[in-house]
């Protein structure tokens, strides 16, 4: 087989899997989801359902079509810690939920928005958020998890956010002497290292959720509830 022939045989077998790997689950149980504390579950359930329905959280996963860090098992965990509308997707669906929240943002001017992306769809969350900002949008909880290229400047830290999070552990690229990109602080975000995680088990770790949970409870709290009829 000519060397350009072997090429295109491995970059097809790499479509493949990462086509078959995108379903949710795939290598999930490499990082089980991580329960969180009875107290932060109590204040979560304690919001009005009809608050929480207020409340749309977009998940955009990175470069892990195998579903590694199990980023898919965070969003069904949001989902059944009582946040019906949660959306997960892949960074070539970002423009669809870009509309999406427009879409909803028009019919619902009141109901709130939370975007979590993961690896580089952190920076793909972060420019969704920018453009959310054209559309006359605020996402109320704008959350980073191991945005290992993020920096401390405007292009990451979106006027309309609201809140932002920023979750960063021991990065994801290795060199001799140690890790290169490992994310930075962000003015005026939560801000949380863990530096004894490494990248693909970030989105599962206890904090991780305690953090993310905390936010969404503040977000649905503030969400007015619908008029009684």
């Amino acid at each position: 087989m000519r060397y350009r022939d072997r090429r295109r045989c491995v970059l097809e077998l790499i479509f493949l899997a990462s086509i078959l790997g995108s379903g949710p689950g795939c290598l999930g149980h490499l990082h089980p989801v991580a329960m969180p504390s009875p107290e932060a579950t109590e204040s979560c359930v304690a919001v009005a359902e009809a608050r929480r329905d207020r409340v749309h959280v977009f998940f955009i996963n990175g470069l892990d079509p195998t579903n590694r860090a199990n980023f898919y098992g965070l969003s069904e965990q949001v989902r059944q810690l009582g946040f019906p509308h949660v959306t997960y997707g892949q960074m070539y669906d970002q423009p669809e939920m870009r509309r999406e929240i427009v879409r909803i943002h028009e019919q619902d001017p009141e109901a709130k928005f939370v975007v979590v992306g993961y690896s580089l769809g952190a920076n793909l969350a972060g420019s969704l958020t920018h453009a959310l900002a054209r559309e006359g949008v605020t996402v109320d909880l704008l959350v980073y998890l191991g945005g290992d290229t993020l920096s401390n400047s405007p292009s990451d830290l979106p006027d309309n956010a609201h809140h932002i999070i920023n979750v960063t552990g021991q990065g994801c690229f290795w060199l001799v002497g140690g890790f290169v990109w490992q994310g930075e602080a962000l003015a005026g975000a939560d801000n949380l290292r863990l530096e004894d995680v490494n990248h693909y088990a970030l989105p599962t770790h206890q904090r991780t959720l305690q953090l993310l949970l905390d936010g969404l409870t503040e977000v649905a709290a503030a969400a007015p509830a619908p008029p009684q009829p």
